[in-house]
């Protein structure tokens, strides 16, 4: 009677991932090709369907870039700049946010904010200008511009995404009191891109940050949850990205599972290593001490790691 239990209990966990499985995959690749067939652009490169799982690394990065392009014919500056971390084995994402006024060398261009670097030269610029001066050569990248982030928000949350406001603040037109409080796309853009306060950009990213942890918790309710697979799909279609279509099914897969934990993060220049300077050629910058950012970044990324390996040696 037990095992009969038993035999029953794997067939039904069986089918139901198999469900799982067929319902993610079928909803998300209708909407990727039919968004992808209508919005890819010249100079647009949807997500790679070419490279094979062991063309994939164990542990994925991803340069996430916040475009403020106004059309598909300009790569505008990075309004926001983000290198995601997955490791496919342990579930583990982290987050590292580089603030706009990092003060950096820019290759062609000389002393630059880096924000500066998706507009001068797109993503292959950015990707040089990182790993020169951090050490960071992420193998994937995803361009979002306003637009696709809050057609995203509206459509994950078509009630809108709850987010207690930390204070009272305006921009944009956008009026928001302090509070917890419904939002929609647009609003939740501008409480991710506000800056004009005392805090300047290190208080938009703790408020990114803040956007982040919402989107992942709330995405977990049943309600969004069925939305999802076809919403992701839906972006990934008309965004500019490289990220393999297989690699975006697989994290999605551990998502909706439940595999995933909290996302860990942190922000460059971290703490005692940058000073204002508002005498430069572009204005007012943070100029960084890079040697302490590159520590902090690679302690930061490679932290698991260097716990096994220091478990193995004992």
């Amino acid at each position: 009677m037990k095992r009969r239990f038993f035999k029953s209990f794997v067939l039904i966990v069986l089918s139901f991932i198999l469900v799982l499985v067929t319902f993610v995959t079928t909803e998300f690749s209708l909407a990727y090709r039919k968004a992808s067939t209508k919005t890819t652009t010249p100079q647009q490169t949807t997500a790679s369907t070419k490279e094979t799982a062991k063309d994939i690394p164990d542990v994925i990065q991803v340069t996430l870039i916040g475009s403020d392009a106004r059309s598909a014919d300009e790569n505008g500056r990075s309004d926001t700049l983000m290198v995601a971390q997955y490791d496919t084995k342990e579930k583990q994402a982290k987050l590292l946010s580089i603030m706009r006024d990092c003060y950096v060398t820019i290759p062609g261009y000389g002393e630059e904010k880096i924000n500066a670097a998706y507009s001068f030269g797109g993503e292959q610029l950015l990707a040089q200008t990182l790993k020169d001066t951090f050490d960071l050569t992420p193998d994937y990248y995803m361009v979002l511009t306003f637009e696709e982030f809050e057609e995203a928000i509206d459509t994950l949350f078509p009630k809108g995404l709850t987010i207690d406001v930390e204070k009272d603040l305006t921009v944009d037109k956008i009026h928001l009191t302090k509070g917890e409080q419904k939002l929609n796309g647009h609003q939740v853009l501008q409480y991710a891109r506000f800056r004009k306060d005392e805090e300047g950009d290190f208080g938009r990213v703790r408020r990114q940050h803040q956007v982040m942890e919402a989107i992942a918790e709330q995405a977990k309710s049943l309600s969004v949850v069925t939305r999802i697979p076809k919403a992701v799909g839906n972006i990934f279609g008309q965004i500019d990205t490289n990220l393999p279509v297989s690699v975006v099914i697989d994290v999605l897969m551990d998502y909706l599972k439940g595999d995933t934990g909290d996302i860990d993060a942190l922000s460059i220049p971290v703490d005692h290593s940058w000073d204002f300077a508002d005498d430069t050629p572009v204005g007012s910058v943070l100029t960084i001490d890079k040697e302490k950012n590159k520590e902090a970044i690679t302690a930061f990324f490679d932290d698991d790691q260097q716990e096994k390996s220091d478990s193995v040696g004992q």
